[in-house]
C-alpha cells in the first residue's frame, strides 16, 4: 500500500491504450496482471504513473516503463536494461529474469538492434533460466546460448553458429538451411512465448496507465 500511495498521478494525465514497440528496443515481459507489483519487484523508486506513449519513448537513461497488463503480461521497456557488451550478458540478464520468474512464474528478456544486428531472446520460469541467445551481427559472435533450442526448433529457425566445427570450411557460410537472426525471428520468439510488441493495437486493451520510475538493480 505504501508503494501505491507513491505513485503520482497529474490531474492532466490521460489514460491511453496499447502503442506498438519492439524494433530497435530491449524490453522484459513477465507474467503479471499487476504493473505496481513488477515495478515493486524491479525496487524502482520515485515511481509515477505514466502513459503508453510517454512510457515506450522514454529516453531517461536510468528510468522504466511497467507497461499496464496485456493478455496477462507486462512489458517493461527502458534504457538500463542489459544490452551487448561481451559475454558477460547473460550474467546480467539471467540473475534478474530468474528473481522475476521465481515471483510471477515467467519471465522474459527481449533486445533488437538492426543497426548492429544484435538480436536476443531468453526465458526463465519458476526462478531457473530455461534458455537464453544472443548474437551481436557486427563482430559475428555469438553472446549468449544456454538452454534447449526447442522453440526455435519448432518455428523452423535454424541459425548459422561460428563456434560450430563445420563453420571453418567455408561452404557452411553458402548453406541455405541456415540463417543469420534477424529482428523478425526475436518478434516469432516473442509471438510464441507470450505476445510480440510489434502487435500490439489500441483494441488490445482498455484505456490505462503504466508506472515509470528509477530502476534500483
Amino acid at each position: 500500500m505504501k508503494f501505491l500511495r507513491r505513485l503520482f498521478q497529474p490531474a492532466a494525465l490521460q489514460p491511453d491504450t496499447p502503442q506498438s514497440f519492439g524494433y530497435k528496443q530491449t524490453w522484459l515481459t513477465i507474467a503479471s496482471t499487476a504493473s505496481s507489483a513488477v515495478a515493486r519487484a524491479l525496487n524502482l523508486t520515485h515511481a509515477q504513473s505514466c502513459t503508453w506513449e510517454e512510457g515506450i519513448q522514454l529516453t531517461v537513461p536510468h528510468q522504466l516503463f511497467v507497461s499496464p497488463p496485456i493478455q496477462n503480461w507486462v512489458f517493461v521497456v527502458g534504457q538500463p536494461l542489459p544490452r551487448p557488451d561481451g559475454h558477460l550478458l547473460s550474467q546480467q540478464i539471467a540473475p534478474l529474469l530468474n528473481r522475476l520468474s521465481a515471483e510471477f512464474g515467467i519471465a522474459h528478456y527481449f533486445s533488437t538492434n538492426r543497426v548492429v544486428e544484435y538480436h536476443s531472446w531468453a526465458r526463465s520460469e519458476a526462478g531457473r533460466l530455461v534458455r537464453g541467445y544472443a548474437y551481436l551481427g557486427e563482430r559475428g559472435e555469438t553472446l549468449w546460448d544456454e538452454g534447449a533450442s526447442r522453440t526455435e526448433t519448432e518455428l523452423g529457425l535454424a541459425l548459422f553458429d561460428e563456434r560450430s566445427p563445420e563453420a571453418s570450411d567455408p561452404a557452411y557460410w553458402n548453406r541455405t538451411d541456415l540463417q543469420f537472426p534477424d529482428e523478425e525471428n526475436v518478434m516469432q520468439m516473442a509471438r510464441r512465448w507470450c505476445v510480440a510488441p510489434s502487435d500490439l493495437t489500441a483494441t488490445d486493451s482498455q484505456p490505462a496507465l503504466g508506472v515509470r520510475g528509477d530502476f534500483g538493480t
